[in-house]
């Protein structure tokens, strides 16, 4: 699937944080909290299929009265927290390892997607603002990446996947979102066993999520 900024680049639509769907909080404005920690794919997945979405729409909308009610986020870009920038380029070590000695698919499933989370790291900052910031790099991994990490719970693509939930906690603290990244990022911490939680490649992200 391709990177969702390929679709909409300079959509108003998508660079409003109003347009995000309570769906990825798991809950509406008035429902009551829930005590089970959200299943981080349920989200994951809605961003990864809002995808196609953007793709239909976005001329409809472009060509609507829409863009012009919408306020343009303006905000300047955001400097690179150099932490964030190594915790990320880390990742490749730890692909690389002796500990983990992935088989040569799986090791290029999993580099593909810390490319992805590289490059969306530097489009955004670390920091994303905007609906078209939420759903890139869900967007850009592979369906063999999901297997991976949602249905084989492999210790690589879960600890990518802890990575994004560290620096999407970095979102502005809007209802539908607020505690969603920590709350995700520990219930994919709790599918590897404790050598992996608190491995050196774990540092960065448990230090940024507070868990």
């Amino acid at each position: 699937m391709q990177c969702i900024s390929n679709y909409l680049a300079g959509s108003d639509i998508y660079s409003s944080p109003s347009f995000i769907p309570s769906a990825v909080g798991g809950r509406a404005r008035t429902a009551q909290p829930q005590s089970n920690s959200p299943d981080p794919f349920r989200a994951l997945l809605v961003l990864r299929y809002s995808a196609p979405l953007a793709k239909a729409i976005g001329p409809w909308f472009m060509n609507s009265m829409l863009p012009s009610m919408i306020r343009r986020n303006s905000e300047a870009p955001l400097p690179l927290d150099e932490k964030d920038d190594v915790a990320i380029l880390n990742l490749h070590t730890l692909l690389d390892g002796d500990i983990l000695r992935l088989p040569a698919k799986t090791h290029a499933v999993c580099e593909h997607a810390i490319h992805a989370l590289y490059r969306w790291l530097l489009v955004t900052s670390g920091r994303p603002r905007t609906w078209r910031d939420f759903i890139e790099w869900p967007a850009a991994i592979s369906d063999e990446f999901l297997v991976l990490a949602q249905q084989q719970k492999h210790p690589a693509a879960v600890i990518i996947l802890i990575h994004w939930c560290a620096l999407m906690s970095n979102a502005p603290k809007t209802w539908f979102m607020d505690g969603w990244a920590v709350a995700a990022a520990s219930q994919a911490m709790s599918w590897l066993d404790e050598s992996w939680r608190q491995s050196p490649g774990m540092v960065w992200a448990r230090g940024k999520l507070m868990v």
